[in-house]
């Protein structure tokens, strides 16, 4: 096994009890862990982003019982690539910001459409392709 992969890593042990006392379902818990790797990853690098949900996704699975956090850790590993409504989540933005001129507003306006059409595309394919079980 990973080590320490099935430790609590405090806080994301708190929010997915604080999950589950919410009443989430599994599909539910997948969708906003989405949403919070692909913020975190607006602004942070995207392996920031994926060592923050990766341990909420363990711990979400162990929360809701599921036999393993597969289909969450696909979630956080897609998500935390999707930096498209900011510049500052990844290298690559940052060069074409920089060398075209761009505003915030630019990325802003296109990437937040991506981001949405990408969140709900992937949470309604991925417990399709990796069960939720």
């Amino acid at each position: 096994g990973v080590p320490g992969l099935g430790k609590a890593s405090g806080l994301s042990g708190a929010i997915a009890a604080a999950v589950k006392a919410a009443g989430f379902a599994p599909v539910g818990a997948l969708v906003m862990l989405f949403l919070t790797t692909m913020l975190i990853t607006e602004l942070v690098t995207n392996n920031a982003a994926a060592a923050l949900g990766f341990a909420l996704a363990v711990d979400l699975a162990k929360e809701l019982d599921l036999e393993s956090p597969r289909c969450y850790a696909m979630a956080v590993m897609i998500a935390a690539t999707s930096s498209y409504a900011c510049p500052l989540g990844y290298t690559t933005n940052l060069m074409v910001f920089a060398s075209g001129d761009y505003s915030f507003a630019d990325f802003f306006r296109v990437g937040a459409w991506m981001d949405l059409i990408w969140w709900i595309g992937c949470s309604l394919l991925l417990p399709l392709a990796f069960p939720l079980e």
